[in-house]
Order: structure tokens, then C-alpha cells, then sequence
């Protein structure tokens, strides 16, 4: 018949174990440096030296410590310059525990395994600190590891057990596993975001249309930016303008400075049904041609010849309903 052990450290009793407490201290607050330990074990990069202070922490339920009035340092002079330099803890559990230990290294690489201590025998590493090269110096990574402070654990577990947002219960908003959120509240105006259940109403496809709307969001693109254009009398000149351009836009903005006077401007504000749209303004024709992906600016003047400055024409591309 199998047997249901009671872990009790008293005599008699089946043994309390290292395996068991890093159970139970893995489960509740998993990898963390205590806030408030002798000096929080922080670790510091000066020259080709790396400073830890004293301090505690917790790796796969595992306790770590660097004493009281006392400090780890590493020399990196080997790896000085490297593009990355990181401080790698590792521990080593043995079947016995006569083995087991715990150390700090310098590494040019992240060696952090897909293990922890919580998984038992074996030596398992995890990335304590590090830093990235940038221009003549370096900047911290963000920690792997990240502090933990007296009562933390225990307000989580009241924020989700009788905790509100908003007048919402914690327990009402996500899954019973926490994994995702079980409804957006208002979901019909929210923007489906990954772990809502529901909230597809404002679902957007990659060419901006909104299916369960029956709408396209609009985009605004600009066509034509450039530096100066000139069009001889009675001519034409042609502009690029992207090809991913179609019929359909409901706004056109076409702005430029002309002969050296004031700027022009004209808008269009009607739904381009045609291929080939075409415009008239201040003595310039313009041509869309959606096509060739081009814009035909012809000068009706036969006479003189026109200098456009900063010619820049935007669109408001694809909004409306289907």
C-alpha cells in the first residue's frame, strides 16, 4: 500500500530534506535576491574588476549567501572589451549533499540553463548580473534576478484572493491558472489584446479592415517629399509615388511653394474610384496614375515655365466602409 508521508522536523518523522523546503520556497517566490539582507547583493563593474556585495538570494528554491561583511570580487581583465560580460551563478546539487556548492563567474556569454536547483541532482546556472558594450562604456542588462522585499509574497496572494481593479475582483478578471484574462471589460470598444477571451470586436487584419466592423482604418502615407520641381511651359514632369497605392483613398493633401512666392495648397476629399484621377489647380495639372505609380504634373501655361519649392503630397489611404 503506498504511503502519504507528514514532513515534520522532529524525531520519528520523515526527514525535512533541502529539496523539500526548496519547494516549497521555489513555488512561492522563485528567483529573487532578498531587499533588506546585509547589502543586496549588489554587483558593480569598475575597470576590469566586478563587485558583489553581501547579501541573499533564492535560485530554484536554493538559498544563497554572500556574508555579512564580506564581498565576491571578479577579475575580467581576460574579457575586458568584450561586447558582453556577464556574472553567472551556479550550483551544483549532488544525490548525497556532500558535494553540493554554490559559486559566481565572470562569462562572455549568458550560460543560463533550462534547469534549477528545484529540478535536483545536476549544476544549474543562472544569469546574476551583466552588461552590454555600448560606444566607450557599458550599460547594465536588465536582471534575470530581481529583488524581493519582506511581505511581498504574501500581498500577492491577498490581491489575488480578495483584490479589485477598478471595483472588478482579481478572481473575476483572469483565469483560475492566472495565465490570461477571461473578458476586457467593455470589450466591444477595447482592442483585442493576446489572453483576452473575447475582445475581438476592434479585431484588425494585416490591410487595416476590421471585420466585425465592417470598416477600414485609415492610414496616412506620403506620396511625393522632395527638395524643388520644374515644369517647362506646356510640359510635364513626373513623380514616383509608392506602389502600394490604390484607388480608394478619401483625402488628398498636395502642398508647394511656387516661383518663389507663397506656398499653394489644395485638398481633395472625395473617394477616388477612378485609376487615373485628375486635378487642375493654379495653372498645374495633376495626374494620378495608380497604374504606373506616378503623378503627372503638367504645366498648362504656354508661356512660362514653373518652379515648384518642397513639393510634398500626402493621402489618406483606405478609410471608410466596405
Amino acid at each position: 500500500m503506498a504511503t502519504v508521508n507528514l514532513l515534520r522536523a522532529v524525531n520519528g518523522s520523515v526527514p525535512v530534506t533541502a529539496y523539500h523546503d526548496a519547494a516549497v520556497f521555489h513555488s512561492a517566490l522563485g528567483n529573487r535576491i532578498f531587499k533588506g539582507v546585509y547589502q543586496d547583493m549588489k554587483a558593480t563593474m569598475s575597470g576590469n574588476t566586478i563587485t558583489i556585495l553581501s547579501g541573499m538570494c533564492l535560485f530554484g528554491g536554493r538559498q544563497v549567501e554572500i556574508p555579512a561583511g564580506t564581498s565576491i570580487t571578479l577579475d575580467i581583465s581576460e574579457i575586458a572589451g568584450s561586447l558582453d560580460i556577464f556574472v553567472m551563478l551556479k550550483v551544483t546539487v549532488t544525490s548525497d549533499g556532500e558535494g553540493e556548492s554554490a559559486e559566481v563567474y565572470a562569462s562572455t556569454a549568458n550560460e543560463t540553463t533550462s534547469t534549477t536547483p528545484i529540478n535536483g541532482v545536476g549544476i544549474h546556472k543562472i544569469m546574476f548580473a551583466g552588461w552590454h558594450k555600448i560606444g566607450g562604456g557599458y550599460a547594465p542588462w536588465t536582471p534575470t534576478m530581481r529583488t524581493i522585499e519582506a511581505g511581498h509574497a504574501k500581498k500577492s496572494y491577498a490581491l489575488l484572493e480578495s483584490g479589485s481593479i477598478a471595483g472588478m475582483p482579481v478572481r473575476s478578471i483572469f483565469l483560475p491558472d492566472f495565465s490570461g484574462a477571461k473578458y476586457a471589460k467593455n470589450a466591444d470598444v477595447a482592442s483585442e489584446a493576446r489572453g483576452f477571451v473575447g475582445g475581438l470586436k476592434n479585431r484588425v487584419n494585416a490591410n487595416l479592415y476590421m471585420p466585425n466592423r465592417g470598416v477600414t482604418l485609415a492610414g496616412f502615407v506620403i506620396l511625393v517629399s522632395q527638395a524643388s520641381l520644374s515644369v517647362a511651359a506646356n510640359t510635364s514632369a513626373t513623380l514616383s509615388i509608392p506602389s502600394t497605392i490604390t484607388p480608394g483613398m478619401v483625402f488628398l493633401d498636395v502642398i508647394y511653394g511656387m516661383n518663389g512666392g507663397r506656398s499653394h495648397s489644395w485638398a481633395y476629399a472625395q473617394k477616388l474610384e477612378s485609376s487615373e484621377p485628375k486635378f487642375t489647380y493654379a495653372g498645374l495639372e495633376w495626374t494620378f496614375n495608380f497604374t504606373t505609380h506616378t503623378v503627372i504634373v503638367r504645366n498648362t501655361s504656354t508661356s512660362s515655365a514653373v518652379n515648384l519649392t518642397k513639393p510634398f503630397i500626402a493621402a489618406m489611404v483606405g478609410a471608410g466602409s466596405n
